[in-house]
């Protein structure tokens, strides 16, 4: 969804942790894992859950299950929650805080 060139980043947004099932999972990882190794080297991929199941920051290993077997895990391959990756991204450990803050006067 999402490519930094200059911090050598890509993303994969989903909104919300239901939004993800198992089959969709293994699809993100392997069009993860493409670009990781072909146009993308060199870059640290993050799939992004904007709002995950526990309201927590958390930073782990992307790899799930395809057909109850674990793919290989990647350090370059994460999932993160949607908090850390504006920090990662802003360099400000508010910085989706501040989003939200904002959200109903712009609408």
């Amino acid at each position: 969804d999402l490519v930094n060139e200059r911090e050598k980043i890509i993303v994969e947004i989903k909104n919300k942790h239901n939004t993800m099932n198992s089959s969709s999972a293994t699809q993100t990882y392997n069009k993860m894992v493409n670009h990781l190794d072909t146009t993308k080297k060199g870059y640290q991929g993050y799939v992004v859950l904007l709002i995950p199941k526990r309201p927590r920051r958390y930073r782990k290993h992307f790899a799930p299950n395809d057909d109850g077997v674990p793919v290989p895990r990647r350090d370059d391959l994460m999932e993160i929650d949607g908090a850390s990756i504006y920090e990662i991204v802003t360099k400000d450990k508010d910085a989706f805080k501040k989003l939200y803050n904002c959200l109903p006067d712009a609408i």
